[in-house]
């Protein structure tokens, strides 16, 4: 049985005694229930130059089609150029992508994959946040989830051979020099 919150119950209480007595109860489908639901995640840590997948995960959560679906994504302008997506959205404008769901089944849920890239001139320690949504809203019974906003910070890549000495001005010029044994 879906959660409490898709169901009437008729009556909404119901006293019974036994042996005899009328036993009669009834759960059925609220007709206004609407919920949907959407995630987004980010396959790696965004690093200047570099190549990156955003997943959204979207669904529809009651046993009841939901019509005229769209799901967007905001890219901030700068910080991360749109590469492509599968599926491909039905517009792109100012670093929004817009895809036209259209009308979901019961339950139904899918993914999309958005291939990013962040500049080269974006500097270490920036902070990149991106969101998704997904309406229509009006009605919806966890409102809370058809927002989803992700943010990360800009890092560089690690060098195993990069060495520092410490304390600061051990080695001659400050730098530490390989001696042979």
């Amino acid at each position: 049985v879906p959660p409490a919150l898709y169901w009437n119950t008729n009556p909404t209480a119901h006293t019974v005694t036994l042996p005899a007595g009328d036993l009669n109860f009834a759960l059925s489908i609220d007709s206004t229930a609407r919920d949907l639901y959407v995630s987004l995640v980010n396959v790696a840590l965004f690093q200047p130059g570099f190549n990156n997948k955003l997943i959204l995960n979207w669904r529809n959560n009651v046993p009841l089609p939901a019509p005229n679906v769209t799901l967007s994504l905001d890219l901030p302008p700068g910080l991360l150029d749109y590469l492509s997506a599968n599926p491909l959205p039905a517009s792109q404008n100012a670093g929004v992508l817009t895809w036209q769901l259209g009308n979901l089944a019961a339950g139904a849920n899918g993914t999309i994959t958005v291939n990013v890239r962040v500049p080269d001139s974006v500097s270490v320690d920036t902070i990149i946040c991106t969101e998704a949504a997904i309406w229509p809203q009006a009605g919806d019974l966890i409102p809370a989830d058809n927002h989803r906003q992700l943010c990360g910070h800009v890092v560089a890549s690690f060098d195993p051979n990069d060495k520092t000495g410490f304390p600061e001005g051990i080695g001659a010029g400050h730098h530490i020099e390989k001696t042979e044994p």
